[in-house]
């Protein structure tokens, strides 16, 4: 149902001098069109920053703060590609370029090309050493490479240095429950919402809390209010599908749970939602071919085992009772239930 956001910080490089006294005139011409590329980025005009940062370019070709602001504008575009190239060539031109190290790493998360990220951030750590988002970005690496108890101190230090990080909370949050420790996870989505009610990831990680304890309606309405500011955020959309069917909407559930599937076809959590969806409506094939192919994205994926269980237990028994004791053996307590009950 969640996964670790990735979140990117950057800010803009700034020039000091571009006068008779400093630069020669192509030096100077150069310096005009960062100027104005950098004004652009700060009204949103990417565009034209980016085409200014160009003309600067041709002006000076070695000019490592126009490769590193016109990343940031490619970053801002979403064009994560151009945005890596760029900052890698700030690096050429400039190997004590610590900011574009940190972009860098920053769109190697999202891409996830983890190790070239670690390895940037090992580069700075001293220079960063009191970054509150440096740690951010360390532990987000350290979790997915699941090192868990390197990326809970990561994100501990991260919220001890700027306890107002909404990003740090939120993380953290998801780790604790992922874990299943779901005071904490609530404390620090609630923290989050304190700082700012309308963040849309907390709000829907905040509706699975609310699921956990069987409060659909309060958990549907969070939801909504994430997918207000990100209406095709698949995860919001199916989340909200799996608290629909929990309140006999199934229809509507389907429909979503279906939106998020055209969006994104390998959250393991939509495949099962829709697969208990057909279980519900009597139609065991789909429930076991969608619940099947939930098990093979993501063996972790909660109540798998427990569902095509049920969905096979007619027609292959022995496969379901497996099933539950694999169920059993990870936490499921309705695998559990179901193997004590019906594997005799």
């Amino acid at each position: 149902m969640l996964k670790m956001k990735v979140y990117i910080f950057c800010t803009l490089s700034a020039l000091a001098c571009y006068s008779s006294g400093c630069a020669n005139q192509k030096d100077q011409e150069a310096g005009q069109f960062f100027v104005k590329a950098n004004l652009q980025i700060q009204q949103q005009n990417y565009e034209e920053a980016i085409r200014l940062f160009n003309e600067a370019v041709e002006k000076k070709a070695d000019f490592a703060d126009v490769y590193y602001n016109r990343g940031i504008a490619y970053l801002k575009m979403e064009k994560n590609e151009l945005a890596l190239a760029d900052f890698k060539t700030a690096i050429e031109q400039d190997s004590e370029f610590w900011e574009a190290y940190f972009s860098k790493a920053g769109v190697e998360i999202s891409i996830g090309a983890l190790d070239e990220a670690a390895t940037d951030l090992d580069k700075i750590k001293t220079i960063y050493k009191d970054s509150t988002n440096f740690y951010l970005k360390r532990g987000i690496i350290q979790n997915a490479q699941n090192k868990l108890s390197a990326a809970v101190a990561d994100f501990d230090r991260s919220v001890a240095l700027d306890p107002r990080n909404t990003d740090a909370l939120i993380n953290r949050g998801t780790m604790s429950y992922n874990q299943k420790k779901y005071t904490a996870a609530e404390t620090d989505f609630a923290a989050a919402l304190t700082i700012d009610p309308s963040q849309p990831v907390a709000l829907n990680n905040m509706g699975l809390i609310l699921g956990q304890r069987k409060k659909y309606k309060e958990a549907i309405a969070l939801t909504d209010r994430a997918l207000s500011s990100q209406p095709n955020q698949p995860y919001f959309l199916n989340n909200k599908g799996w608290y629909l069917l929990q309140v006999g909407k199934e229809a509507e559930a389907k429909k979503m749970i279906e939106r998020a599937l055209e969006i994104d076809q390998t959250n393991g959590y939509a495949f099962r939602n829709l697969g208990v969806y057909y279980l519900k409506n009597n139609n065991r094939a789909l429930a076991i071919e969608n619940l099947e192919e939930a098990l093979r994205i993501d063996p972790s994926t909660q109540l798998v085992h427990y569902y095509l269980g049920d969905a096979l237990y007619k027609t292959n028994p022995k496969r379901a009772c497996q099933l539950w004791n694999t169920g059993k053996l990870i936490g499921e307590k309705e695998s559990e239930e179901a193997l004590l009950t019906r594997c005799r």
